[in-house]
């Protein structure tokens, strides 16, 4: 039997090699379409008439509520917009719909009460609020973009985010928020900065940054993601007299979850025999 040359063998092995990755991608591609989506009810609009709308689905929902966390640091020392802030530890809550816990802090000191907030796992400041001066108003709104402007550029490219304003000449704010869009869905990733009367940030929040650079495409099949909510809503009704009749997705934000998993938080209005409520469930 004749052997085949070095270069059959190459050949050989390449074939090979693209019959495996060939299967492989219709494989992952059959597996995609055959996921299961699955519900899990966050909250409601009237939690406290009803007791079918305290469910806790899940342990990192036990932490929606702010409670006391013993490792968080008692006093914490941050540095923002050039100036050093030492606070004592208030609470501890879960930030919805951005799935981590952030830790609060309070300076207080004899000309202003000041509230910030870090990441449990990083330590990065993600929001933090300086009283405005109440007694103004913004005369020259131009004044504001170029603050916000300036320091916004330390966190991000403009150019990549959606960006909403309120507020200005005539207010006693002036208000950004800069949202990541990807593939047509809107993050959960934002930015928001306000700036008082006198030019000064007086509030600053950041939820999810750098969580969704590497994503540029979002798989989602719709009908199975509402499929998971009509499943869900089955069992949040199963031992009520009312039953839900139709219910319509009003609001859809990609989240990022951990292991490199994303999911939807989606806002509804679940719709009863004579009445309507506005629940929020994260479809994963």
């Amino acid at each position: 039997m004749k052997k085949l040359s070095q270069k059959a063998k190459r050949n050989v092995i390449l074939i090979c090699i693209c019959v495996v990755l060939v299967v492989s991608i219709v494989l992952l591609i059959m597996l995609i379409a055959d996921a299961k989506y699955e519900a899990i009810y966050v909250s409601g609009c009237d939690c406290s008439d009803s007791p079918r709308y305290i469910e806790k689905d899940s342990q990192w929902l036990s932490k929606v509520s702010s409670y006391q966390d013993e490792s968080a640091n008692k006093e914490l020392s941050v540095e923002f917009n050039g100036k050093s802030y030492i606070g004592n530890y208030k609470y501890s809550k879960m930030n919805l719909p951005n799935m981590y816990v952030e830790h609060t802090y309070l300076c207080e000191n004899e000309d202003e009460n000041i509230r910030f907030s870090v990441d449990s796992d990083t330590g990065n400041v993600t929001r933090i609020y300086i009283p405005y001066k109440k007694d103004k108003i913004i005369e020259d709104e131009d004044i504001c973009k170029e603050v916000i402007d300036a320091f916004v550029s330390k966190y991000i490219n403009v150019s990549d985010y959606e960006v909403y304003s309120s507020g200005g000449e005539g207010d006693k704010y002036y208000t950004h928020i800069y949202y990541k869009n990807i593939d047509s869905y809107k993050t959960s990733e934002r930015l928001e900065i306000s700036v008082d009367a006198d030019g000064r940030i007086y509030k600053f929040e950041t939820h999810s940054m750098g969580k969704f650079d590497n994503i540029k495409k979002v798989e989602c099949n719709v009908e199975k993601a509402k499929k998971a909510i009509a499943d869900k809503l089955d069992k949040i009704y199963e031992d009520d007299d009312d039953n839900w009749t139709d219910f319509e997705v009003t609001g859809v934000s990609l989240v990022k979850l951990n292991h490199r998993k994303y999911g939807f938080w989606c806002e509804t209005r679940v719709y009863e025999s004579d009445d309507y409520h506005l629940l929020t469930f994260l479809v994963k």
